[in-house]
């Protein structure tokens, strides 16, 4: 049950992030200013629960015992994704995100969902890929130490 767990929570850590770079990719609705900052306010929203979620996860399962992609540095990425999605939510949305680009001659409103999207879920592409690599690392250390004690 635990390590299905452990693994549905690595695939989760790959999958959310590439989910929403998709979805922001394929968002008919980015188009225009105001359909722009819907696509924003969405993502966003989809974000901060993902973040929220993710971080829990984490911590329970760090607290639990070692496991691939839930450790401090990956919690503190959540935690930090959770806050910027929080301001994400609050900017693109209702009068916020009127006097956000209402006033300005150029406003794009989900630049940094084009910029940030994709890199983002690379990075944490790669974070937990390599956070796989190392845990495997440490637990075949671990099972030779115990051999050679027992042996």
């Amino acid at each position: 049950m635990r390590r299905a767990w452990r693994v549905a929570h690595v695939a989760a850590t790959v999958a959310i992030p590439w989910m929403l770079a998709v979805y922001y990719w394929t968002s008919a609705d980015r188009y225009t200013i105001e359909g722009s900052g819907r696509v924003a306010a969405h993502f966003h929203m989809a974000a901060a629960i993902a973040a929220a979620v993710l971080f829990v996860d984490a911590v329970v399962l760090r607290v639990i015992g070692r496991s691939a992609a839930a450790t401090v540095p990956f919690a503190i990425v959540w935690a930090g994704a959770l806050a910027y999605s929080l301001n994400g939510i609050r900017t693109f949305s209702g009068k916020e995100f009127k006097d956000y680009c209402g006033n300005v001659e150029l406003c794009i409103p989900d630049l940094d969902l084009f910029v940030g999207a994709v890199p983002f879920a690379l990075a944490m592409s790669c974070a937990a890929v390599c956070s796989i690599v190392v845990d495997r690392k440490r637990r075949s250390e671990r099972l030779t130490v115990e051999a050679i004690h027992n042996g």
